[in-house]
């Protein structure tokens, strides 16, 4: 019987070539898109889950508050990995980590920087299970003077993995031996490190209110969670409550699944990275629908055509239920051929979804064999959704009214048709003017006044004894025809920033407030274009300005309420302690507003202040430069490499670094706008169809209407226009829905562009000029009609 059904299904199929053809190139595109945000979902969600025993894992997170500053971290104090294991019995073992920057790292001649190196416990690898490609996991990180690389940085630094000799390597001024080399840890995983370091004293082993190392647990097999979480009131008094008594400091700890990680870790309050995860998610259902509409539709639509074999073979004794397998079966052969051209397209595609995903996305056949059974269900799933409903609607024909000519079109079966169009089109214009929206803010954030110059600027980051070095390499760059100036920072834009306590006299009086603080030399305002609003600048020439003058900007005079910002005092103490201001500096400028941070973040309250030449706080070197970008960076790598002698140069452009804070917000828009063309296009393939099909069915109508003297308008006018209603339908539905949306999405922003109603009303043009051209073969088709041959039966 199954074999029976299989070969009437490719006989109609193949009857029926263009409607065929139509659905399968629909339902493959449809799925190609599909599939590919499939990839994406799976690479997102199984972070971290490749590590053995990963349910049991949790890294420690916590809100604190410091004064008035309230965030979400997962920096933790640096004895609280001991106390874990000691006080919480469930608890198996802990490890804290900690992360360096622009690291030197040397091997013979061989010199890198490197910003993915970490301290971590010995007792990392006691969490967390990687591959070993030299040594073992218990060696590694037993010695202090151990170091582990991974492959990628052992090929690089060493040119091998594979060696008997002992290697020296130095990191910084210290020589460690390299004691195992272990496997590149896999894209979906928080960790990044290129390098692993045991774990030194930090002269913060007993203190609880330093923040600063990230720390993981693993839980015993017998312990749960929340017997965890019972203890941890508790815990927190014995340890915080100091602290928190002072009334400065609160902090409220919690475990987050490792596997939670990446999508919760280090975010605010409330705050996921899921969002984006539901977009695509909706995203991929729609594209399916939208194609499995277009098959629904065709099908129905074609129904007249197979009215009298359904008649037939209900007269010579088919039931129904063998009629519905018959259609389901067409159905599902259709959509299982459409998954293989939908295969081929992915590696066609492949390197294309890498470059704008910024992921390596690909299906691991041989890997992950759950995989094949998801497609292989999937195909399943759009064969079943696309042929129900025809499959219903065909197999109930009566052959009575069938096989006496009396059989016409369903009057409800042609609502359902036009309601299913209106549909497509809503869903391809929502996602349409969702990515039109992203463009626009994106073109928003690129053209926004930052409250500085950020184009032509060169920033070199100085590691460890390279600042001993900065004025020397400014005079020197500043003799380079093409730089305009040179300037030295503690943070360029985008690039970090500092929380300093200070107290301030505001119209309550004085209160302790956690404020935006960077370093920066007398150079910096005038390279950066920072207007001074009122006051002066800080200048070197006047000594006491690098410890007891300061420079504000305009956010903060709002804060604190000053009428007279000028001449205002602001304690603060030199060892960061939170008791009376050691000393005092006064206000003596006060600069206009600018973003040290992106555009998701509002401008807080920040103080400059001024250091000594080649302070070690001073981490970033700017250099305005004039003409080529290439030209100028080839003199000053010339001059780098004379003067500095240890460190290689380690640069980047700040327009580039700051545009690296929108990347992943491109890169949806990008992907969104790849997926609304995938939908737009299955649309029109649809409404291709059901014009090809309008125009045959009412081709004795045009013919008469010509006869009676209908003009070639008239003729192009009726066969459009049902279909310029459904799409005008189509916008008046999408319009409000996108508009809701992209609403939630631009909150994300902390400055934001508007949404225009034009943006929709050019977007629904320019769908109803698709539209037309797509139906525009066959309405000038309808035109070229013979009357004589559509009417000589009559």
């Amino acid at each position: 019987m199954f074999k029976n059904y299989i070969k009437i299904a490719v006989r109609n199929i193949y009857r029926n070539r263009i409607s065929s053809l139509i659905n399968i190139l629909g339902l493959s595109v449809g799925m190609t898109g599909a599939v590919m945000i499939m990839l994406y979902l799976h690479h997102e969600l199984s972070y971290d889950t490749f590590f053995p025993e990963y349910e049991t894992i949790f890294q420690v997170q916590g809100d604190i508050k410091i004064y008035d500053y309230e965030t979400t971290t997962s920096s933790t104090p640096d004895p609280l990995a001991f106390a874990l294991q000691s006080e919480f019995p469930e608890v198996a073992q802990a490890c804290k980590v900690d992360g360096i920057v622009d690291q030197l790292i040397q091997y013979k001649d061989k010199r890198l920087t490197e910003n993915n190196l970490v301290f971590a416990d010995s007792t990392f690898f006691e969490l967390f299970e990687l591959s070993f490609l030299m040594g073992s996991p218990e060696q590694a990180l037993a010695s202090p003077n151990s170091i582990v690389l991974t492959r990628s940085l052992a090929e690089k630094l060493l040119g091998s993995i594979r060696f008997t000799e002992t290697k020296l390597i130095k990191v910084g001024d210290q020589n460690f031996t390299l004691s195992a080399i272990i496997e590149d840890l896999p894209s979906n995983s928080h960790f990044h490190f290129t390098g692993l370091l045991p774990y030194r004293q930090s002269g913060y082993e007993d203190d609880w209110e330093n923040f600063s190392t990230a720390t993981y647990f693993k839980l015993r097999a017998d312990a749960s969670i929340d017997d965890w979480m019972e203890k941890v009131p508790a815990f927190q008094d014995k340890y915080f409550q100091e602290a928190s008594e002072e009334g400065y400091f609160t902090y409220q700890m919690y475990a987050l699944p490792l596997q939670d990680v990446h999508l919760y870790g280090n975010l605010q309050k409330g705050e996921t990275r899921l969002t984006k995860l539901y977009i695509f998610s909706i995203t991929a259902l729609f594209i399916l629908l939208i194609a499995s509409i277009n098959y629904m539709n065709l099908t129905t639509a074609r129904s007249l055509n197979r009215a009298k074999e359904i008649g037939i073979r209900k007269v010579v004794g088919s039931t129904q239920i063998q009629l519905i397998l018959q259609f389901l079966t067409e159905s599902i052969l259709v959509s299982f051929l459409a998954m293989l051209i939908s295969l081929g397209l992915l590696e066609l595609l492949k390197p294309l979804l890498w470059q704008i995903s910024g992921k390596k996305l690909y299906l691991a056949y041989g890997q992950d064999p759950g995989l094949l059974l998801s497609l292989f269900g999937l195909a399943l799933l759009v064969g079943l959704l696309s042929g129900t409903y025809p499959a219903f609607i065909l197999s109930r024909f009566k052959p009575v009214r069938v096989l006496k000519g009396k059989f016409g079109n369903d009057l409800r079966g042609a609502r359902l048709r036009k309601g299913l169009v209106v549909f497509q089109f809503a869903i391809s214009m929502v996602m349409i003017s969702g990515t039109w929206i992203i463009y626009q803010q994106m073109q928003y954030v690129s053209q926004q006044n930052l409250g500085y110059n950020q184009e032509q600027v060169l920033v070199l980051h100085l590691p460890g004894e390279s600042r001993k070095n900065i004025q020397n390499l400014k005079n020197q760059f500043k003799k380079i025809p093409s730089v305009q100036g040179v300037a030295a920072t503690s943070y360029v834009p985008g690039n970090g920033f500092n929380l300093s306590t200070f107290e301030v006299v505001g119209r309550d009086g004085p209160v302790q407030q956690t404020i935006t603080r960077f370093e920066a030399d007398e150079e910096y305002l005038d390279l950066m274009e920072i207007q001074l609003k009122e006051g002066r600048k800080l200048s070197l020439q006047t000594p006491s300005d690098t410890a007891k003058a300061v420079l504000i900007n305009q956010k903060m005079v709002e804060e604190m309420a000053w009428a007279e910002p000028i001449g205002q005092k602001i304690g603060y103490n030199m060892n960061d302690s939170t008791e009376k201001p050691e000393q005092y500096a006064t206000v003596v400028g006060v600069v206009q507003d600018f973003h040290l941070q992106s555009l998701y973040r509002p401008i807080e309250p920040t103080i400059i202040t001024l250091v000594p030449r080649n302070h070690p706080s001073l981490r970033d070197l700017a250099i305005r430069f004039k003409g080529s970008p290439q030209e100028t960076l080839s003199q000053v790598e010339g001059i780098w490499n004379q003067v500095e002698k240890q460190y290689p140069i380690n640069y980047d452009f700040l327009d580039d670094s700051l545009a690296e804070d929108y990347l992943e917000d491109q890169r949806l828009g990008t992907l969104f706008l790849a997926f609304s063309g995938l939908a737009i296009f299955i649309a029109c393939l649809g409404l291709y169809g059901l014009a090809s099909f309008s125009v045959e069915q009412r081709s004795k109508e045009i013919g008469i209407r010509k006869v009676l003297g209908a003009s070639l308008s008239q003729i192009l006018q009726l066969v459009s226009r049902d279909f310029v209603i459904l799409v005008f339908i189509a916008i008046l539905v999408a319009s409000p829905i996108a508009y809701f949306a992209m609403s939630e999405w631009l909150e994300n922003f902390a400055y934001r562009t508007h949404i225009a109603w034009w943006s929709f009303v050019g977007v629904g043009l320019g769908a109803m000029i698709l539209a037309l051209l797509t139906i525009s073969y066959h309405a000038f088709r309808a035109t070229r009609l013979n009357p004589v041959e559509v009417l000589r039966d009559e």
